[in-house]
């Protein structure tokens, strides 16, 4: 499969949240980098805020590899989705908390469980479970929960919705409950 930019913006669109305007804003912003993902310390992607000495958010770059294969494009993908929310937030006083990867991880899931085959799929959410089980904190744990919760909601409506702020009991938290909301083969 080829994994381009259009590519990428052809999924934007698909979801509904692409907006010309607010993408006009997200590419001036955008430092592309050389893909090397595969290798060990690429944690410089990302989305960098720059806040000013109130937190307001006055700036933001967004750092992301060339597209060339579908690491690279679920990356683009995760950093495009926190761009959208940082253009809202532009002049206005910035916080971050585990909430902010919800959409991002979830548009991720959505390509994955709409574009690729079982077996990509499943390599994936093998990555996200052995996160999820080595995560100590619960609010990142909920964070991952909500993020196969959105893709699968998304595959029943085609409507992202991420109003929900649920919070789950410690009970409620385990493996096999993250389980139930991968795709069936």
């Amino acid at each position: 499969m080829k994994y381009t930019y259009e590519k990428l913006i052809s999924f934007y669109k698909e979801i509904r949240l692409y907006d010309i305007k607010m993408f006009s804003e997200i590419e001036k912003r955008v430092k592309k980098l050389p893909n090397i993902i595969n290798q060990k310390g690429y944690d410089f992607y990302g989305v960098f805020p720059k806040l000013n000495n109130n937190g307001v958010l006055v700036d933001f770059v967004v750092s992301i590899p060339e597209i060339n294969d579908l690491d690279s494009f679920l990356v683009n993908i995760h950093e495009y989705a926190h761009a959208i929310y940082l253009v809202e937030m532009l002049g206005k006083v910035f916080e971050s908390d585990y909430m902010d990867e919800v959409l991002p991880k979830s548009l991720e899931k959505i390509y994955l469980n709409t574009y690729e085959d079982i077996k990509t799929i499943e390599k994936c959410n093998e990555r996200d479970l052995i996160t999820y089980e080595k995560t100590p904190s619960l609010n990142h744990k909920n964070a991952i929960l909500l993020q196969f919760i959105v893709a699968q909601e998304y595959k029943k409506t085609g409507i992202i919705n991420i109003s929900f702020k649920q919070e789950f009991s410690k009970s409620n938290l385990n493996l096999e409950t993250l389980k139930k909301y991968l795709p069936k083969n």
